[in-house]
């Protein structure tokens, strides 16, 4: 039996080694967006960061400046510094069965929060345990280094907004999180 395979934009079908998983996403630091794929034994994007290494090992398919000059770099491998790396967006992960809406979040709830990050700005759902101050809730989120946000809206430096589906965002690049007050 094979490794899990999936489909990625403009690759066709790439199979990782048994035991690995093969999952695509943007990488944004300051001055780049790094679409990229990660092999991987975890399955979710937000796991991979939140391990103790320094760096992520990527195979980079683009990257493109902030000067929007795009460079193609398919044909080679790379380290991303995490702590240089602002936000994450998953675009392939391998079909968990600890998803938002699966068993494994049943005993979180969600939180509506908004963040700033230098020029951008997200708005999300951030699951965690149930939390009635506040206070409480900021300092788990702190424990933390990447925050996955479900059902945001990211808003770019030009104006612009686009929905997506789950955005890990890097807490050291945070410069304000705000989560909502109790009702009681």
């Amino acid at each position: 039996m094979g490794g899990a395979s999936l489909y990625t934009r403009d690759l066709g079908r790439q199979d990782a080694p048994e035991g690995l998983n093969r999952l695509e996403a943007e990488f944004v630091t300051e001055h780049l967006t790094v679409e990229a794929e990660v092999t991987s034994p975890e399955t979710r994007m937000s796991d991979y960061l939140n391990s103790s290494a320094q760096s992520v090992e990527v195979h980079p398919l683009r990257v493109r400046t902030t000067s929007g000059t795009v460079h193609d770099l398919s044909e080679t491998m790379a380290h991303l510094t995490k702590s240089q790396l602002m936000f994450v967006i998953p675009i392939s992960e391998p079909q968990a069965a600890d998803a938002p809406d699966g068993s494994g979040w049943a005993w979180h709830l969600k939180y509506r929060c908004w963040a700033a990050l230098g020029r951008y700005l997200i708005v999300g759902d951030v699951h965690a345990e149930n939390y009635r101050d506040p206070k409480l809730l900021l300092r788990a989120l702190e424990q933390r280094q990447f925050l996955a946000f479900s059902d945001a809206e990211l808003t770019y430096p030009d104006g612009s907004t686009k929905p997506k589906p789950i955005v890990i965002v890097n807490h050291r690049h945070l410069e304000m999180l705000s989560v909502p007050k109790p009702r009681w």
